[in-house]
């Protein structure tokens, strides 16, 4: 079984398989200090040290997922990937513990990806991405935003996909490391649930 490492104040503490933590009300920060409820897919081992979540260098791909589902969202967060790192935040993800773009809708985060479909900004085998965006070797802020089939995202502020569709309704929202190669952090991640305001228009 995988682990979490949490460095907190100099201390090492580590929890198997699941990162599970005090909630707090409003919208669910899951990197801004020790808040939030999430789990690790089997894969790579993850660290949470000042607010900053982090895959380990070198690790097999691996995901931190959000206990709870999600439907109608918004979701906004920094990320620094290295150079060739392979990464994505998934949504939606109708078949846990499957997390993959064929369950899922994943907003992929790969500068360099062979395919230019998906690069950075696309919905993997959905959109390819409306703009050119560079992340690698730099924090960069990130917005997801899913409201019934309209789904968009945002590279710090450039809008990069805009689409409707309907496949996938709800869902836990998993945060990627391609594995190998380079390593992903995350911080400041906000999700906002907005199923109630969609519920009122």
């Amino acid at each position: 079984m995988k682990r979490i490492n949490f460095f907190v104040a100099g201390t090492v503490v580590l929890l198997a398989g699941c990162a599970a933590m005090s909630s707090m009300p409003g919208d669910d920060p899951l990197a801004n200090g020790l808040t939030g409820d999430v789990s690790i897919a089997t894969g790579s081992d993850w660290m949470l040290m000042d607010g900053v979540l982090s895959s380990v260098r070198g690790e097999p791909m691996g995901f931190v997922y959000t206990n709870r589902s999600y439907s109608d969202f918004e979701l906004n967060a920094e990320i620094y990937v290295e150079g060739q790192t392979n990464s994505g935040i998934f949504v939606r993800c109708e078949s846990m513990p499957t997390i993959s773009p064929m369950v899922c809708y994943e907003f992929n985060i790969w500068d360099s990806h062979a395919n230019p479909e998906s690069k950075t900004g696309s919905i993997v085998t959905f959109a390819g991405p409306m703009a050119e965006v560079s992340t690698e070797d730099e924090w960069s802020d990130i917005r997801v935003r899913l409201v019934g089939n309209h789904l968009q995202m945002w590279v710090d502020g450039t809008a990069t996909a805009d689409i409707m569709d309907d496949t996938y309704a709800e869902g836990p929202i998993a945060f990627q490391y391609g594995g190998s190669n380079g390593l992903v952090k995350f911080r400041n991640i906000r999700i906002q649930d907005l199923s109630e305001t969609a519920a009122e228009m």
